[in-house]
């Protein structure tokens, strides 16, 4: 399937197309005039217009060499469907998946564990795990495909046991707020001096100890 043809203008009856060119900087984008050239195909005899001097066939039917296998498939995420060129199947592993990269990452935003370079043991500071540095961390992650949305940046997300790497739903708990998410840690230390008078907890050393 070739790229759709651009619309032919006409200047002082010479034809041409817009295109679009860059500075050496390539910080700037102009609009030149591409002036086309008549040419005769050397296999059929038609005429038609070119902008590269050296062109000699009109289409692919008449280039069959040059015509490059395509596959057509349905966007996992939008079930669009899209046609690429065969060989990048063997390539890219998210080719034949996607109809763009903005499909791309929104599949794998709700899907993170399906990502190619899905890591479960990936550990970052702090002893929270990530499933990849553009998803962040994995506690937020399942609480974002639970809600289905977006965190908000000042919800916090509690781990009830404290295991920081423990990040089943029924162990995750969501404050709205860093303040909330500290009264709720406060209330864990209201608990430390009857657990100490029955004597289930004991303090040496500078740390609180477990006595069963």
């Amino acid at each position: 399937m070739r790229p759709p043809k651009r619309e032919v203008h006409y200047l002082n009856g010479r034809p041409f197309i817009w295109d679009e060119s860059r500075n050496k900087n390539r910080n700037k984008i102009y609009r030149v005039r591409r002036f086309l050239k008549k040419r005769v195909c050397v296999k059929c005899g038609k005429e038609f217009f070119a902008v590269n001097k050296t062109t000699k066939l009109c289409s692919e039917q008449c280039s069959p060499h040059r015509a490059k296998a395509r596959r057509t498939f349905k966007c996992i995420n939008c079930g669009k469907e899209r046609s690429v060129v065969e060989s990048q199947f063997k390539f890219y592993p998210t080719s034949g998946k996607f109809c763009s990269i903005k499909c791309k990452w929104e599949y794998y935003s709700k899907y993170p564990e399906k990502h190619p370079n899905f890591k479960k043991n990936f550990k970052k500071a702090h002893g929270y795990l990530m499933y990849s540095r553009k998803l962040g961390y994995a506690h937020r992650t399942e609480i974002e495909k639970q809600l289905g949305r977006k965190l908000k940046e000042e919800e916090v997300v509690h781990h009830i046991d404290m295991q920081k790497n423990h990040n089943d739903l029924k162990n995750l708990y969501l404050y709205s707020s860093n303040p909330a998410h500290m009264q709720g840690h406060g209330t864990l230390n209201k608990l430390i001096r009857p657990l100490m008078e029955a004597g289930i907890i004991s303090f040496k050393d500078g740390k609180y100890f477990c006595n069963k």
